[in-house]
């Protein structure tokens, strides 16, 4: 071979420019940080292939499911779900990999310990196109919290002295305590989600609108952090 034939077959080699270099560079720092950021999320985030099959899950999923960090990947999810929860995620599955959107529903995860299951709130989004099979991604949210902090506002208002009436920016009954059952005369679940104006004399309810401040983000409650008099209706006509 000569030295021509030599030169011909020599591999090319190349040396990366400077602004290669540095957007290989930040690339890499760009996924760095993305990691960081998926498995320090305090929510769980879980991929699953078409048969609900774990493909990746960061740390909080783990603890929320009770595994040992890399003990999902390659297991089914269902593994760690009651038996209720594993039928209603079958369905939630097959629906959003088959005709795409995102689902939320509520799951428990089976007990391992005195405290019973845990109930997680799972959102579920198709991988693709809808109807490939693709799986899904997953993100998951502990209830434990949530339903404790109701659980004891629940205990706050039956136990109040007080009547308490909790209502949303609209007007309509979300709560209504056991003193305000024996003041105004009505059972809770005959008023729950039914319309405030309902439980004032005629002579406020043109002045209704008003009694109705609201502050922040869509919420309301009566006259802000103030206080105004007003008479209540009870059941049988009376008011008070």
């Amino acid at each position: 071979m000569t030295l021509e034939d030599k030169r011909e077959h020599a591999p090319l080699v190349t040396t990366p420019s400077p602004e290669l270099l540095r957007l290989e560079g930040a690339l890499e720092a760009a996924r760095d940080r993305y990691r960081d950021l998926y498995e320090g999320a305090p929510v769980g985030f879980v991929t699953l292939d078409a048969e609900g099959r774990v493909t990746e899950a960061n740390r909080c999923a783990h603890a929320l499911l009770g595994a040992a960090d890399g003990a999902l990947e390659g297991r089914p999810i269902a593994a760690h779900l009651t038996r209720g929860s594993v039928a209603a995620l079958n369905r939630s599955l097959r629906q959003v990999t088959e005709r795409g959107g995102t689902v939320a529903i509520e799951l428990e995860v089976a007990p391992r310990d005195v405290l019973g299951p845990r109930p997680l709130r799972v959102d579920l989004t198709p991988l693709g196109s809808p109807g490939r099979g693709e799986g899904c991604r997953c993100v998951l949210v502990d209830l434990s919290e949530v339903r404790a902090a109701h659980a004891y506002n629940r205990t706050v208002l039956d136990t109040a002295l007080e009547g308490i009436v909790v209502c949303d920016e609209r007007g309509r009954i979300e709560s209504f305590n056991p003193v305000a059952e024996r003041l105004f005369g009505h059972r809770a679940s005959d008023v729950i989600r039914g319309d405030l104006r309902e439980l004032l004399p005629e002579r406020y309810r043109a002045d209704y609108d008003r009694l109705l401040v609201p502050y922040g983000h869509g919420s309301g409650s009566l006259t802000g952090s103030a206080r105004r008099e007003v008479a209540g209706l009870r059941a049988d006509g009376t008011t008070f």
